[in-house]
């Protein structure tokens, strides 16, 4: 394996053709893995295909660059290496983080929703979404280390709100991870969450889902876990499931976080937010306008 993988390092070694998009504001649902050829595994395959996108011979691939940066690189190619050298495989990702069993949620107006109970394992979980990379424009921030996914690889970007060129900022981690697990994991799992101008992801481990203490907050700028943190950053203020597409935004239900009664501080919300259910607000260009969501809750 490793001999495999220094003949392709050293095909595309000194080679500076790079084929490259300028950078989106949000990402299509399949950009955040490195499983080119969508077989469940990453290995030697992908990163041949990585490397033949660092010389030219195949069209820039989104998968294949890590950092956002609209070109595949060396420092692409090495880091996939060493991520292919471990053998990942999505199932056993998964079964890790998804234990079988959800909760079914009905809201006041009788729309129904799955939510999955996954394990509080931060190390699986970190295996699924990555961690470290360049959040918040640090100077130094941590080395990304990829997991299935490598959102937190995209830098922070803040520009002219609403949508200036690249911006990507908090609610877009957010809603992308959001996105990505809805594909690779089922509907319910990492919800998006947002509460004190921040948005970040949530997730449910089991017992009473009005119990703020079996929610856990995920930073998908870091990857990482944290409780719920009344007062501070993690404090949310909504847990956001996404209802349906109208071709431009995700419209969503809620169910409202009050961190002040921590045992029975999550309700469904009545009454959607005053922004008419969109959520974060974002505006999903990346979803097919006919995109439809799956919220079945399947015992």
């Amino acid at each position: 394996m490793k001999k495999i993988l220094t003949i392709f390092i050293v095909l595309a070694m000194g080679v500076s053709l790079f084929v490259g998009l300028g950078m989106a504001k949000a990402m299509p649902l399949e950009a955040l893995d490195v499983d080119g050829n969508n077989d469940g595994g990453v290995n030697a395959v992908d990163m041949l295909m990585a490397a033949q996108g660092v010389v030219g011979l195949v069209p820039y691939n989104r998968k294949f660059d890590l950092t956002f940066k609209g070109t595949v690189d060396m420092a692409d190619v090495l880091r996939i290496a060493q991520y292919a050298v471990t053998n990942p495989d999505l199932a056993t990702i998964r079964g890790a983080i998804v234990t079988g069993e959800k909760v079914r949620l009905t809201w006041p107006d009788g729309w129904t929703a799955s939510l999955q109970i996954l394990s509080n394992d931060t190390t699986s979980l970190q295996k699924f979404t990555g961690s470290g990379g360049m959040q918040n424009g640090r100077t130094s921030p941590p080395p990304l280390i990829i997991g299935w996914l490598h959102g937190a690889g995209h830098p922070y970007i803040y520009g002219t709100f609403p949508v200036a060129p690249g911006f990507y900022v908090c609610g877009d981690y957010s809603s992308d991870l959001t996105l990505a697990a809805y594909k690779t994991l089922g509907y319910g799992a990492l919800v998006a969450a947002a509460g004190r101008g921040h948005a970040y992801n949530a997730w449910f481990i089991g017992g009473d889902w009005h119990n703020l203490n079996n929610w856990r907050i995920l930073e998908p700028e870091t990857g990482a876990v944290w409780p719920i943190r009344p007062g501070g950053l993690y404090d949310p203020e909504w847990f956001c499931f996404p209802t349906s597409f109208d071709g431009q935004h995700i419209i969503y239900h809620f169910l409202k976080v009050d961190s002040s009664q921590p045992t029975t501080g999550v309700t469904y919300a009545a009454v959607v937010p005053s922004d008419g259910g969109l959520g974060l607000g974002l505006v999903e260009e990346h979803l097919p306008s006919n995109y439809v969501f799956d919220t079945m809750f399947k015992p």
